[in-house]
Order: structure tokens, then sequence, then C-alpha cells
């Protein structure tokens, strides 16, 4: 329902009633009469008539939505008035309201609206009507979605797991406390989770597990003083009270501790329905130790409290509370005329089957022990009555239980079967997705590569047509230098034939003529070379192949490098056979002898030996 914001900002009713008084548009107006409304239903434990101002605030507020035609105002007046019958104890005042909330939410409405509304239904039938309770829960389960984690879910399943603790199911009120309180840490909303700590240490109260239960109310202590206020910290420790009062060995002195510390927060905070609760259990357990005079007046003090508060549901619950009490001082007439009273109360109110089961128990004990026996005997046929009239509707809570959550399984099924298909369909159209992108991606690396091979195949073809000239161009180049050194070179050898032929010529310069004779053959061999290098690219070449005496060839190769030989201080010998013939191209030979040569006195240190062997 609305916060009460506004009245923490004004700070005073008064301001409020004032904006009221001067606002001229109706939404607006509306919105503030709600307030007023929800604010007194909140405090109406303070005095009675803020009850009654709670109401007339929202009836106003109604009427007012209704002239406007302001629909939300129509539903959340329909709201607050459900409340307020709810909490006054007028439940078929309270289903009314909010049945007409949600018609005039319709179709279309907000489902988490119209799940919230469902669920206070559940709530208002809970204690009485327990199968239009256990429905209106299974209708709420259909209107929310599972997989969120909000104030309308978190509000269903801690209520729908207090329905179950009511009716005695308490698997099934453990599983939905542990959810909500699961889901409420998640978020930090720490009074659902402290009240869900609670309420699981409720269910193992009443499954009799003590020590578990002790354990969680503790650690729902911890939680709601340090998150949730004081006035949970008082509730948690009336819940201990509870507890203590209810091990297999009663603590009733840490039961009465505890009840009186609760008591104490109430007073100072004025909550007169929780000081009437208070009151009422420190009555309990001072009977529960054999203080009969202490418990009435406790009892005296909450049901005047209750009397005022027009709260019937605890005076009813307060005469039962009496009766007992002056059961075990004895005094049965007066516990029959507090019997007479419960019943007075319990027929205006909704007291729930057990009470009344255990108020008709004690009415036939208080009977019998006046020897009216043909009285208790009326008494205990309504008591079997009663029992088989609770018998049937348990019968037939828990076939609609069973539809109910027939017709939910089926609804998640559904939603199961259509979740799996939107899955398979959006699983498809990614795989499509995927293909095509992959598809794109592949012909556009196929195009870039097939781009750079075909430009990288240009420019190699470039640059092979490049490196065809420049060896086109060196190669005419050594031919046109080969060309020119040719003349030269035959020039040179005339003169040295001449000078050779000559009788005037001594041996020794015979000699010297000899090798520059043989020099300048050498030279012409390797400008003949080069010239068949030119014809090797063109691949023209031929080998001038005849028969040659290799013994001849190599010895006047060799001699042609004694002079060199010499200067280079190394032994230079040749050992050949005395001829051996071969077909063979001379001039590439002798070339290659040279090159033996020549590398061998390079690389032979002074004063070492260069041997030519041919075998």
């Amino acid at each position: 329902m609305r916060a009460v914001s506004q009245l923490h900002e004004l700070d005073e009713l008064d301001s409020l009633t004032t904006l009221l008084r001067n606002e001229t548009n109706d939404s607006i107006r509306v919105n503030h009469l709600l307030t007023l409304a929800d604010y007194y239903r909140q405090h109406a434990y303070l005095q009675s008539s803020f009850s009654d101002s709670s109401i007339a605030y929202g009836r106003r507020a109604l009427d007012l939505s209704q002239q406007s035609s302001f629909e939300q105002g129509v539903i959340s007046s329909y709201k607050v008035l459900g409340l307020i019958m709810n909490n006054r104890g007028r439940m078929d005042s309270s289903e009314l309201y909010f049945i007409k909330a949600l018609t005039q939410l319709g179709e279309s409405g907000d489902p988490a609206e119209k799940a919230d509304i469902v669920t206070r239904l559940g709530v208002a039938y809970m204690y009485k009507e327990q199968a239009k309770a256990d429905s209106a829960f299974a209708l709420a389960f259909t209107m929310i979605d599972s997989t969120e984690n909000t104030e309308t879910n978190r509000f269903l399943y801690t209520n729908f797991g207090l329905f179950n603790l009511v009716v005695g199911d308490f698997p099934t009120a453990l599983s939905y406390f542990q959810k909500a309180v699961q889901l409420a840490e998640r978020v930090d909303d720490w009074v659902t989770f402290g009240n869900g700590l609670q309420y699981i240490g409720r269910v193992y109260r009443e499954m009799g597990v003590m020590d578990r239960a002790i354990d969680f109310i503790d650690s729902s202590k911890s939680v709601l003083k340090k998150k949730g206020g004081i006035i949970d910290d008082a509730s948690v420790n009336y819940e201990l009270g509870v507890l203590h009062a209810q091990l297999e060995k009663p603590e009733l002195e840490k039961s009465i501790l505890y009840f009186k510390e609760s008591l104490q927060v109430q007073k100072e905070r004025g909550h007169q329905m929780n000081i009437a609760n208070c009151y009422t259990a420190l009555s309990i357990v001072h009977a529960m130790k054999g203080e009969p005079e202490i418990a009435d007046s406790y009892l005296q003090e909450a049901l005047t409290i209750n009397l005022d508060l027009g709260n019937y549901n605890y005076v009813a619950n307060t005469y039962f509370n009496q009766a007992k009490n002056n059961f075990l001082k004895k005094d049965y007439q007066e516990s029959r005329s507090a019997l007479k009273l419960f019943r007075q109360y319990a027929d205006s109110a909704e007291i729930s089957y057990s009470l009344r089961l255990d108020a008709m128990n004690l009415a036939v004990e208080v009977e019998e022990m006046l020897g009216n026996y043909r009285t208790a005997n009326g008494y205990m046929k309504q008591l079997v009555q009663l029992k088989d009239s609770i018998f049937r509707e348990d019968k037939s809570r828990e076939i609609g239980r069973l539809e109910s959550q027939y017709e939910l399984d089926k609804a998640n099924y559904n939603n199961e079967i259509k979740e799996q298909e939107l899955q398979i369909k959006d699983a498809a159209i990614n795989q499509q997705r995927l293909q095509r992108n992959a598809l794109i991606i592949g012909l556009l690396l196929v195009g870039l590569l097939a781009f750079f091979a075909v430009r990288g195949q240009r420019a190699k073809s470039r640059l092979n047509q490049q490196l065809k000239k420049i060896e086109e161009i060196k190669t005419r180049w050594f031919v046109n230098v080969s060309h020119e050194l040719k003349t030269p070179l035959t020039l040179i050898q005339g003169p040295i034939n001449q000078l050779m032929k000559s009788e005037s010529i001594n041996d020794v310069d015979k000699t010297k003529l000899n090798l520059a004779d043989r020099n300048v053959k050498s030279l012409q061999s390797l400008v003949l070379e080069i010239l068949d290098l030119s014809k090797l690219e063109k691949g023209v070449l031929k080998l001038d192949s005849k028969p040659v005496d290799l013994t001849t060839l190599v010895k006047s190769t060799v001699a042609s490098f004694e002079s060199l030989a010499h200067s280079c201080k190394v032994d230079l010998s040749v050992e050949v056979e005395d001829q051996y013939w071969m077909t063979i191209d001379p001039n590439k030979v002798r070339k290659l002898v040279e090159n033996l040569i020549s590398n061998a006195l390079k690389f032979t240190p002074e004063g070492g030996e260069v041997v030519l062997r041919l075998q």
C-alpha cells in the first residue's frame, strides 16, 4: 500500500489536512485521503477511534475517485478499505473490497498488482475458509513471474508459507519461507529477511525441534535489531518467550523475561494491540507456573485493551484464557461464565477451528465438574459435529489444493514448453545469423586474399621483368667489354710472338716472353669465357671439344703460375703421367686448373707447398 512518505516530510497530520483542504485537483485530493486512511489504519493500535477515521478517509477517497472517474484511485481505495476491514477482523467485508479491486483492474490490469490483491485475499481467508485461501494463493502464483525477485513475489512466498504453517504442512511452509529469505537477502530487504528467519523458527517450533527454532529466532533478532528497528526486536523477543515456554522442560522465567522486554518496548511505542498480546502471553506463562492470581491480573489488562480497540478476536481469546485459569483454580462457575462470553464474541469474530475445539473440550470438562452431565453430553455432540465439519473441510481443502496444484503445474508446464519453444526459435535465429555472418566474413576474406594475390602476382611480374632487363643490360655490357678487350690483347700478342722468334733474345728473356705469352692467352681465354657466359644465358653455348694431351695442358698451366708461386714463397710442383689424352674443351679445363692453383696459392702460408697431381 501507499507509504506514508508525505507524513514524514510534513511531520504533522494537520499539515496534510491543510493540503487536502486547499487542493483543487481531484486526483491529488484522492491521494491525500488515501495517505491519511493508510496512516490511521497502520496506527489503529493506538486508539480505537483511529480505525473509524481510517474507514472514513478510505470511503471519502472511494467516493471522490468514482465521481471524478479516477480509476487508479478507485482501485487503491478498495485495497485500503480491504486492509482496514482485515485489521478489524471483518473478513467478509475485507473479501468484498479486495474482489471489487480485482474487478476494477480487469483482465488487462497489471499482473503484479493483481497478484498482490489476490495474495491479500488469501491472507483474509487464511484462518477461516482455508480452501478459499489455498485457491487464492494458487491463483496468485499464476500471475507472477517466478524468475523475478519483486516485492510482490516475496510477499506471496512469505504469506503462502504462513498459510501452510497454519494448516500444518510444515515442509511446504519451510520451503517457501526459505525462498522468501533467499530473495530478500539478494536485494537487502532486511525486514522480510528477518521475519522469514522468525517464521522458519516458528516452523521448527511447531515441529518440536526447539534447538533449531531458538537458533533461527536468535538470528532473526540479530538481523532485525540491526536493520529493521526496535519494534521488530520486540516481536522476536515475544517469539522467544513463546519458544521457551514450549520447551520439553519449559524455561518459564526466561519466557517471562522475554515477554516483559517485549512489553516494555511496546509500551514505549504505544502499540496497544501488541501490549495486549504481551499481557495475554504473560498470563499464560504465570498460569503454567501455578500463579492464577497473577495470570488473571494480566488477562484483565489484555481484556480491557482489546475491548477498547474493538478487537473481538482477541477478546474471545482472552475470555478463553480466563476460563482456563478459573478451571485451574477449580472455580468452575467463573470458568463457565468466561466460556459463555467467549462464545458470544467468537460468533462475531474470525476464530480458528483449533481454538473452537479447545473451548468445546473445556466446556465439556467444566460441565462434568459441575455435575451437569446432560449439558456436557450436548457439548460433546457439538464437539463431534465440529470435528466432523473440520474433517470434511480439510478433505475439501485438500481436493481444492490438489486441483489448484494441478492447474498451477499445468500452467507452469505450458509456460516451460513455450519458453523452450522460444529458446529453440531464438537458437535457430542465432544460428542463422551466425551462419550468415560467417558466410559474409568468408566472402570478404576470399575477396581480400584474391585481391592481394593478384596484386602480388602483378608486382612479382613487374619485378621479374625489371630483373630480366637488368640482366640483359649487364650481359650486353660484359659482351661489349669483352669485344673491346679482344683487340688490345691481339695487338699485345703479336709483338711478343715476334720477339720470341728473334735470335737476338737470350734464353732468360725468352722464358719471360713465354710467360707473358701464356698470360696473354689466359686473358684471351677469360674474355672468351665472358662471351661464353652471354651465350650460356641465351642457351646457345657449345663446348669446343677435341682430343687434347691433358698432361701437357696441366704442365703448361702450372708453369704460368711459377712466377706467382715464387713471389708468394710457396713451392709449386706438378705430378702427372707422361701423356694422358682426353676429348675435352681445353679452354674450359685450363680455366678450371687455373682456379684450383690460384686458390691453393692464396690460402697456403709462406714456406708451404702446393702439389698438383693428375691420376
